[in-house]
């Protein structure tokens, strides 16, 4: 069964790649919780065009920013680069 969070994912690495591949740069942010979904994009997009960026940003920031709960799910998280 595809997730909805891998259609979204498929979805990202297609335009990535296509953006890369006629010589543009893609920019793309987005919550990656596992080391297999950053190699599938890499092994996709091709190692010398994927660069991986950990940001680590303080909690009570991310709820200020998304006052709405979105980063609710975050709280339990570490502060370590997702495994």
């Amino acid at each position: 069964m595809i997730e909805p969070v891998d259609e979204t994912l498929d979805g990202i690495i297609s335009a990535a790649h296509a953006c890369t591949s006629a010589g543009l740069i893609a920019i793309c942010a987005f919550p990656s919780k596992t080391r297999s979904d950053r190699e599938k994009a890499k092994s996709r997009i091709g190692d010398r065009r994927f660069f991986e960026i950990f940001v680590d940003t303080d909690l009570a920031l991310c709820k200020e920013r998304r006052p709405d709960g979105t980063s609710k799910a975050s709280s339990h998280r570490s502060r370590r680069p997702p495994a």
